[in-house]
């Protein structure tokens, strides 16, 4: 119980709910494999009508974000967002992002889904079901678009955000490193010459 309950009670002051839920985690599981009834077939039968319920009310939650960020497309496309060494505007920006969190919720959400079709294990279901709705309540996506809030209310909402700060980080260090090892150059960071040299 020590161990379940470890990155809860090292949790820092300041958290969000979301953050202090995923933290507990662990022992949303130790329950889910304890504590209710697997063996049922009708309470297999309820926890998968909820998790593809849960699933289906997340793609509508996608929709929303693309209609919201249509409908503040002229905006949007005045805002300059500089993402690792390119600049696009906060419309593809925010586009992207969409992308990318649908591509996220699909794989996670297919491989349980694959596990419970094939095995018919339910656990998978339950933690995934409750993670993925905490993760996705706490994107900046839903924190602009569905609580209204901006960059004025909290830093970690300035574009870019914290993930694609991390990804950018990591897509830099990769060419970083290829071009010490392999000794290719970094397009992004030797812009090409258009022109002659003079005096040659």
């Amino acid at each position: 119980l020590a161990q379940l309950l470890g990155p809860a009670a090292m949790a820092r002051k300041g958290r969000t709910w979301g953050q202090t839920a995923l933290a507990y985690s662990p022992l949303i599981g130790w329950f889910c494999m304890n504590m209710l009834p697997l063996e049922s077939e009708t309470f297999g039968l309820l926890v998968t009508l909820l998790f593809w319920g849960d699933v289906i009310g997340i793609g509508l939650l996608l929709l929303y974000f693309l209609m919201r960020i249509y409908g503040n497309k002229e905006a949007l496309q005045k805002m300059q967002v500089q993402v690792g060494g390119d600049k696009m505007t906060a419309f593809d920006y925010d586009f992207n992002e969409v992308g990318t969190l649908a591509l996220q919720i699909a794989c996670t959400t297919g491989l349980v889904g694959l596990l419970q079709l094939v095995f018919g294990f339910v656990q998978p279901l339950i933690i995934q079901g409750i993670l993925v709705t905490m993760r996705t309540s706490q994107h900046p996506l839903v924190l602009i678009y569905v609580k209204g809030k901006s960059g004025k209310d909290d830093d970690d909402l300035h574009r870019p955000w914290a993930s694609s700060k991390a990804y950018n980080n990591f897509v830099n260090t990769s060419r970083q490193r290829a071009e010490r090892w392999f000794g290719v150059p970094d397009p992004l960071a030797t812009p090409a010459k258009t022109g002659k040299q003079k005096g040659k």
